[in-house]
């Protein structure tokens, strides 16, 4: 038997077809059947957004209760961050003449269709906001915190108790839905003060625009109250495992001085993309028992004539030398820090990409011409994507860290010529030696001449992790971040030896920039295209045009 009320929903598509951005009207039409006469109060639809974090405490906050160790609770925690309300019965004239009346409508049976459009969200703020009191912790500040985008749309098909990665990763949403509500029902009594409510709901992907997804770099609300844990690795707490690979980015920044010859930092105008582990870290955070190397200074903001240079994590022995004072380590270089923000398609080690294009070798030596011949080649070049998710709730974190691996070439893929030696030159700002008669000498690293590497373009494919696509973003109590994590086995005399550049904290993008212009560092996005209906065909075709614009009629 049919059912006396039916509701259906149908939403509009969003302009590129694909997700809601702040650009877009949410709309759709309404359409509700009923068999028999109803009462009817109103029908409204609402635009909802709301966020939930789950957090695990590990086994180092147990107390002990009558003699037994009793694990804490796990906290909760939810914020309503929209809820906007579009009532599209009874008609505006009609319900301001009522006056407040909570008398219903007899609506008739019959079928009753009703459009609806919401506003463009681009600025708005979470309404959880004002109910954030000073002691509260959040992951950003409230004057720069608006609507984030959805996240773990797909919850329900990764909460499954046989992936435990997939399990802690699903204790954080964010979802966006639409709902339609009938309020049905006769006036209020003291014998049945509630109505009765009919709702049918679906849920939309949103993302964002451009501004309102930039969140500050290196920056949390947090104080002494947060604890962090870990799924992979319980009993950290007082750092995060994703904070310990932030420490390993050195970034330092080097001046230009145009008058110099040596600082030469010009600027010159798919694999499909699949997890992989992460390198071990020790005890004291290094990898395979190596040094790391000093810190440099971290550059949140930098000026328009700074080259920004990340160094690889660890340095390593030259294994000719026998003196653990030759070592050498990878820099990349960028102009304006060309790893601040990164979008879909762009190229990573092409020549003027400003990304993996300027790579270089650091040697730190007291014998030049010996060390000019050396015979150095990459055995293996990797290029990892890292994602550190974190949850909050009740100053609790909770980190998800997994590794996607972006490409992958061996020694036997054309990585003989990029290596050459005899391009040794001083490194700029350091050609005297220092108090120990070392030299620092530089040779780039070619990987822009590879053909596979040159080749790549970032998340081609527009790749889903764990249901969401690549991007990054804040929001009060979920952070999800990102790291491009760089990998070169080196071969030097039979001998391997890794080094790793992190490049931390980098704003991803699942759109694609528009066509670049002279200045790189001013493009702007360019979203997926307007969607646009495609057109119908009939049965039979009665005429085509050939080659030479002749058109002939088909028999």
């Amino acid at each position: 038997m049919a059912p006396s009320r039916k509701i259906e929903l149908t939403l509009s598509k969003p302009l590129n077809s694909v997700f809601y951005t702040g650009e877009d009207n949410i709309s759709g039409d309404v359409k509700v059947t009923f068999n028999k006469s109803v009462s009817v109060k109103k029908i409204s639809v609402h635009l909802k957004a709301f966020s939930e974090t789950i957090t695990k405490v590990d086994s180092d906050y147990a107390v002990m209760q009558n003699g037994l160790l009793i694990q804490g609770p796990d906290t909760r925690t939810y914020h309503n961050m929209m809820n906007i309300e579009e009532r599209v019965f009874p008609p505006d004239n009609v319900w301001n003449a009522l006056e407040g009346s909570s008398k219903p409508f007899k609506v008739n049976p019959g079928e009753y269709n009703y459009k609806f459009k919401f506003d463009k969200l681009a600025g708005v703020k979470p309404n959880c906001l004002k109910y954030h009191g000073k002691e509260t912790v959040m992951f950003t500040k409230k004057q720069h915190t608006k609507l984030p985008p959805s996240f773990n749309n797909l919850t329900n098909e990764m909460n499954k108790i046989d992936n435990l990665d997939l399990y802690f990763y699903s204790l954080g949403k964010i979802l966006y839905i639409v709902q339609v509500a009938i309020e049905l029902g006769k006036a209020k009594s003291w014998f049945k003060p509630f109505d009765k409510i009919m709702r049918e709901q679906q849920l939309i992907e949103y993302i964002p625009n451009k501004n309102d997804m930039d969140y500050e770099k290196h920056e949390n609300v947090f104080n002494s109250k947060v604890v962090y844990n870990n799924s992979s690795s319980p009993g950290i707490r007082t750092s995060s495992l994703g904070q310990q690979l932030r420490d390993r980015s050195k970034q330092s920044t080097l001046s230009i001085d145009p008058r110099s010859t040596s600082m030469d930092f010009p600027i010159e105008g798919s694999t499909p993309v699949t997890p992989i582990d992460s390198p071990k870290v020790g005890g004291n955070g290094n990898i395979n028992g190596m040094s790391p190397l000093n810190s440099g200074a971290p550059t949140h903001v930098v000026p328009p004539t700074v080259v920004t240079v990340n160094q690889s994590t660890f340095k390593v022995r030259l294994p000719h030398s026998g003196d653990n004072r030759h070592v050498m380590w990878v820099e990349v270089r960028t102009k304006n820090n060309g790893f601040d923000h990164l979008y879909r398609k762009e190229a990573l080690f092409h020549k003027g990409s400003n990304k993996f294009d300027r790579v270089y070798l650091v040697f730190r030596t007291n014998d030049i011409e010996e060390l000019k011949k050396i015979k150095i080649k990459p055995a293996k070049i990797q290029l990892n994507l890292l994602e550190t998710t974190t949850f909050l709730s009740e100053g609790i974190a909770n980190e998800n860290l997994s590794s996607l691996r972006l490409i992958s070439v061996d020694g036997s893929e054309s990585t003989e010529n990029l290596v050459d030696m005899s391009e040794l030159k001083p490194y700029p700002s350091h050609t005297n030696p220092d108090s120990e008669g070392f030299y620092k000498m530089e040779c780039p690293v070619k990987l822009r001449d590879h053909p596979s590497l040159k080749r790549l373009l970032f998340n081609e494919e527009n790749y889903r992790h764990r249901g969401n696509m690549l991007y990054s973003f804040k929001s009060c109590a979920i952070s999800r971040i990102f790291d491009l994590q760089l990998m070169i086995n080196w071969d030097v005399y039979g001998e391997l030896s890794l080094t790793e550049v992190i490049i931390d904290d980098i704003q991803l993008y699942c759109w694609t920039r528009r066509r670049r212009t002279s200045n790189l560092e001013t493009a702007e996005p360019d979203y997926l295209p307007r969607y646009v209906e495609p057109p119908t065909y009939g049965d039979t075709v009665d005429r085509i045009t050939v080659n030479n614009g002749d058109i002939k009629q088909l028999t």
